[in-house]
C-alpha cells in the first residue's frame, strides 16, 4: 500500500506512552493500522481515537485493516477498544479487519463477537 494525501490524518498527542500507530491510506481509500508497542488502558484513547476518525471520515464501504504484528502486550482495555472500533463500522457499514494477531490474542478474540482477521501477508 502506498500513502497518499487524501485520507485523514492522524496526529496523536504529544505523550502516546509505549504505543506507536502509523496510518497508511492507499488510493482506493483503504486505511491500514500498523500498531506497534503494548496496547494497554493507557495507551487506548490513542489507538481508539485513530480509528474512530478513520471509520467517521472514511464513509460507508470504507475497509480498515489494523495490523498488529507490532504489538507486545494487549490488556481488557485494548480488546474493549478493538470492540468498540468492530462496533463502529459495523454501524458506519465499513469493514475492520485485523491482521498480525498472535496466537494468544487470537485465542482472546474468539472471545469477543464481530472480528474479522486477515492473513498479515495483506498489511
Amino acid at each position: 500500500m502506498t500513502a497518499n494525501d487524501s485520507g485523514p490524518e492522524f496526529h496523536p498527542p504529544p505523550m502516546s506512552g509505549l504505543l506507536d500507530v502509523e496510518v497508511v491510506c492507499d488510493e482506493a481509500g483503504e486505511a491500514v493500522v500498523v500498531v506497534q508497542g503494548e496496547l494497554d488502558r493507557a495507551s487506548v484513547p490513542l489507538l481508539a481515537g485513530c480509528l474512530r476518525e478513520l471509520l467517521n471520515t472514511g464513509g460507508a464501504g470504507r475497509t480498515v485493516v489494523v495490523n498488529l504484528a507490532g504489538t507486545t502486550f494487549v490488556d481488557v482495555g485494548g480488546m474493549c477498544a478493538l470492540s468498540e472500533a468492530a462496533g463502529l463500522a459495523r454501524d458506519r457499514g465499513s469493514r475492520l479487519h485485523l491482521a498480525g494477531c498472535s496466537t494468544r490474542l487470537v485465542r482472546l478474540l474468539h472471545l469477543f463477537d464481530g472480528f474479522d482477521m486477515v492473513p498479515s501477508d495483506r498489511t
